[in-house]
């Protein structure tokens, strides 16, 4: 997941076409490559790659049982959620546990 988190594209691009089940692979926080490419803000490349590679938009942590949406707003990374909002994320789609949208979790951390 380290070339998820450094946005190297490239190395994402090798990494994905040597095994496309990396598209799936979990760490030890539940996160997918998904995941962490919503973390980091500004640049939205690997984000881009991974959701036109098949990454499951729907897929929830295993720790925080969060979607993709909850934390690129948990994190304020706009660009991210406007990306996922785009390629198909419902904008009323709730986590499994709280029942919180992205909308509830990108308001909680400010207050």
């Amino acid at each position: 997941m380290v070339d998820v988190k450094q946005r190297d594209i490239q190395a994402v691009r090798l990494r994905v076409s040597i095994r496309p089940e990396f598209l799936e692979k979990r760490d030890s926080w539940g996160y997918t490559a998904l995941h962490w490419s919503c973390v980091t803000t500004g640049d939205t490349r690997v984000l881009e790659f991974l959701l036109a590679c098949g990454a499951d938009l729907s897929a929830v942590c295993h720790t925080i049982p969060w979607r993709a949406s909850s934390i690129a707003a948990r994190h304020d990374n706009v660009e991210a959620l406007k990306l996922l909002f785009r390629k198909g994320e419902q904008i009323n789609a709730t986590n499994s546990l709280d029942g919180n949208t992205a909308l509830h979790c990108g308001y909680y951390i400010h207050f």
